[in-house]
């Protein structure tokens, strides 16, 4: 049938360079209750049968699991922002590099931000300690970046009612350096997406090579096995391994697993890989300080081995440190030899503060001064929007402050933290920032709020086991799409790789402000190109 169909000839014609138009027009009607009812019964047994899936809530293990929120079909997507978001994050990862080894760039960016974040402040202690022990730049590092953006759509007033200023763009949310996850879980929704389209195509009429091919989990998977190649290379050793450094209870390990398995068939499964807690590192790691080489012993004692690759898969809120062990474990892996994903600089890099203070044209100038570069700072500034930090007490500041109070709608107050669900919306704005005081306020940055278009599909959530067919089955929902790339280095100026590959698009109800796909309240998604 034409459920889609209508959608993708009233979305953005690329000819007409993106201009925005409703996507409302669909013909849902024209999809049978029967057809939905089958389309959602196969993709739940494919899912199931091809590790689209996470474990139940609170189990230890992988007996009882549930499939992952997934869009019961692709949403369009226009191809030209889908290539501008993948044409860029290589530059944006050099970025990253160049701001993780800027010691003095670091330190002053986040200095008043650590006064009241203790998270922070212990991450720079780490940072500081690699710097007085002429450790920084001899870091072997390996950043594998997801660079989340949002397809804004400029509100429509009397002040901007101009063609050229209605545009669909696209707009940076964040970038993630540390346990960016669902590589492996997005490459197989894209395979879910494309088997639902070929299975249906009589009924559908959509043709599944509109949806691009999803290269998330090979990049991932190829940036850790060539950190492990390298270590090995330049060190004369092969019998290492790779450390996957995971939470005490881990939902999301479908998603860590398919990255592993790739590791292997890269490897001729040569490559050890060893899953380990902070805990579990704190009692069984060996660490050699002269000659920098960590070792971590099996848990049943009968062997140990050389640690080439440290993979943090957790980490990036303060509740993942249990204990001051915790920090001492991190601080010892961040002192070795082997290569650190992602090393501390890095972390402190993918900072909100420091994606606020790169959002001034001055400091993209600042790295990348060369006149020759004049086109990377373009292609970054382009993605960039209103960012605002709240750490001096002068009239500027007052001002954004008094406006977010005001307009609370308009703005995200965000905080330090990664993995979802910290952020602050609407007049929670409004609350939070009357509360604050001056030392708490300097750890976060607001930002000017990102308008996304509307499209309409429908989230496939397992806990909604009566899923109901009846009319209307679609609803109004909203796309970010994040792109995957991997680079890594020997130190400063050493840059090996920097690649680019893969994506991840999440999608949730217009409803929903936090998009948290662990939650249910946003569904990995597959974008679908015009022509």
């Amino acid at each position: 049938m034409t459920t889609f169909l209508k959608q993708f000839n009233m979305v953005n014609d690329l000819s007409m360079e993106n201009e925005v138009r409703s996507t409302s027009c669909i013909e849902e009607e024209k999809i049978s209750e029967e057809l939905i009812e089958e389309l959602v019964d196969t993709a739940r047994d494919y899912a199931q049968g091809n590790g689209i899936n996470m474990r139940l809530k609170g189990q230890t293990n992988s007996a009882m699991v549930e499939h992952i929120s997934f869009t019961i079909l692709p949403s369009v997507i226009e191809k030209s922002l889908f290539q501008q978001a993948c044409d860029v994050h290589a530059d944006m990862s050099l970025l990253y590099h160049k701001v993780a080894f800027d010691y003095n760039f670091l330190q002053q960016s986040l200095q008043r931000v650590a006064i009241g974040d203790e998270f922070t402040h212990n991450l720079i202690r780490i940072y500081v300690k690699l710097y007085e022990t002429d450790l920084l730049d001899k870091t072997l590092a390996l950043t594998i970046q997801r660079s989340d953006y949002m397809f804004h759509q400029p509100i429509s007033t009397p002040q901007i009612n101009d063609r050229r200023r209605r545009i669909l763009c696209l707009k940076q949310v964040e970038v993630n350096n540390i346990a960016s996850s669902f590589a492996g879980i997005s490459s197989r929704v894209t395979k879910l997406h494309k088997y639902l389209l070929r299975r249906f195509a009589d009924q559908l009429k959509l043709d599944y090579n509109k949806i691009p091919d999803n290269d998330a989990l090979c990049t991932v998977a190829g940036g850790l096995t060539a950190a492990w190649e390298y270590y090995n290379t330049k060190y004369g050793t092969s019998d290492t391994c790779i450390l996957v450094v995971v939470e005490d209870l881990n939902r999301n390990v479908t998603d860590q697993r398919a990255i592993e398995e790739e590791i292997l068939k890269r490897s001729n499964y040569i490559v050890k890989i060893v899953r380990a807690t902070f805990s579990e590192c704190h009692q069984n790691m060996q660490y050699d300080e002269t000659n920098r080489i960590l070792k971590i012993k099996s848990k049943d004692d009968k062997f140990s081995c050389e640690i080439g690759v440290i993979y943090f898969r957790t980490g990036y809120i303060p509740q993942q440190y249990a204990d001051e062990n915790a920090w001492t474990v991190r601080q010892t892996m961040e002192m070795s030899r082997a290569v650190k994903c992602p090393w501390i600089g890095a972390h402190l890099a993918g900072t909100k503060k420091i994606q606020q203070i790169l959002a001034a044209k001055e400091n993209i100038r600042f790295f990348f001064p060369e006149e020759s570069q004049s086109i990377i700072r373009e292609k970054l500034c382009d993605t960039f929007v209103g960012l605002y930090g709240l750490e001096k007490n002068d009239e500027n500041t007052d001002t954004i402050v008094r406006r977010a109070c005001r307009d609370y709608h308009q703005f995200v107050l965000k905080p330090q933290l990664e993995g979802g669900g910290n952020n602050f919306y609407g007049m929670d704005i409004k609350d939070k920032l009357e509360k604050m005081t001056d030392d708490q306020r300097e750890s976060y940055i607001l930002m000017d709020r990102i308008h996304p278009r509307i499209v309409r599909n429908r989230p496939i959530v397992a806990s909604d086991c009566a899923l109901r067919m009846k009319r209307p089955f679609f609803c109004d929902m909203v796309n970010e799409l994040g792109t995957f790339g991997y680079f890594l280095s020997d130190g400063p100026n050493n840059i090996l790789v920097n690649y680019a590959g893969g994506y991840l698009l999440r999608t949730k109800k217009v409803s929903n402000d936090e998009g948290g796909v662990m939650a249910g309240a946003s569904a990995i998604d597959s974008p679908y190109f015009l022509d």
